[in-house]
């Protein structure tokens, strides 16, 4: 069976996926936000997937991480005749949102897959499944490398995504969790920088002239840890006795270990989530099983692993 071209409107930041006759599963992909490496990583995945599906056809919406955008691109989803829905949610969904949400899905019932981002939901109007990583691993994983390769003595720092984000809060409970398990390493501080590489490198240059130190600084993601190292490089001190660990395994960061910049990465496996999460959509389509959480394990990524990763 013949499949489909994909198309990208730059103007609108719109994927849209053209079927040819035989197309029989209509899927909208509501992205949170295309600009960042990671989300274009999990889109890529979604559209490969789909690709390699028979009878598929994909319209991937841009929300700009506008949670009224995102919920009103999903209406004109329903709208347009979708038979599923992924979405990576938007920052700042509130129960009641959900509730929105599920009003608009439940008259034509049309499965959901939450993608990367966990809702608080147990429950859902519609045939529902979460794909997403465990982000307390992903922190464990950076605190127990950190700590083993510091001798279980460490000063650490920590460095957090969005305030009140599920993967920030996760990630950064878990890196606690294993440092009180070691009764040498201490946490320092933490500070919010907002996944952005300028960020994080503006506030740990300043953090470091105002005569701060760490052994060990973890951040939330690859773009922050990246943002460190650019820090220390604009203080014009030495990374040579500083652990930096990132998580997601993104291209620059994969990089920054090849370097020796940064001392290691966790990998969230942007390209198993996005597989799974077309692959539970069609499958609730098709009135199959799917797991309520579909997990994709993190793996954890130094420099001697590193080539098993490229």
């Amino acid at each position: 069976m013949r499949f489909f071209l994909i198309l990208l409107t730059v103007v609108t930041c719109t994927l849209i996926a053209v079927p040819d006759a035989s197309a029989q599963t209509r899927v909208g992909v509501a992205m949170a936000r295309f600009n960042d490496p990671f989300p274009k990583l999990l889109r890529e995945s979604i559209i490969k997937e789909a690709a390699d599906m028979s009878g598929v056809m994909l319209d991937v919406k841009d929300a700009k991480n506008d949670k009224v955008t995102q919920l009103s691109q999903i209406q004109e989803f329903v709208e347009q005749g979708v038979d599923a829905v992924v979405m990576n949610p938007a920052v700042g969904m509130t129960a009641e949102d959900l509730l929105a949400l599920g009003d608009m899905l439940t008259p034509k019932n049309i499965p959901l897959v939450f993608l990367n981002t966990a809702p608080k939901v147990d429950t859902f109007p519609v045939p529902f499944a979460i794909v997403i990583s465990n982000d307390l691993v992903a922190g464990r994983l950076q605190m127990r490398k950190a700590a083993d390769l510091k001798g279980g003595k460490a000063k650490v720092f920590i460095l957090k995504g969005l305030e009140n984000h599920n993967a920030a809060i996760g990630r950064t409970r878990g890196v606690k969790q294993v440092a009180d398990s070691y009764p040498g390493v201490s946490i320092l501080g933490e500070a919010t920088a907002n996944w952005s590489r300028d960020e994080a490198s503006a506030l740990i240059a300043k953090w470091l002239q105002d005569g701060n130190s760490a052994d060990v600084i973890l951040a939330n993601n690859d773009e922050m840890a990246l943002g460190v190292i650019r820090g220390y490089q604009t203080a014009g001190q030495s990374l040579d006795d500083v652990v930096i660990g990132g998580v997601d395994a993104t291209n620059d960061g994969l990089a920054a270990v090849a370097d020796g910049l940064m001392t290691f990465t966790v990998k969230q496996n942007a390209e198993a989530q996005g597989r799974k999460a077309i692959q539970d959509a069609v499958k609730l389509v098709n009135g199959d099983v799917v797991p309520q959480y579909d997990w994709v394990p993190y793996e954890l990524i130094t420099e001697k692993n590193l080539a098993s990763y490229q």
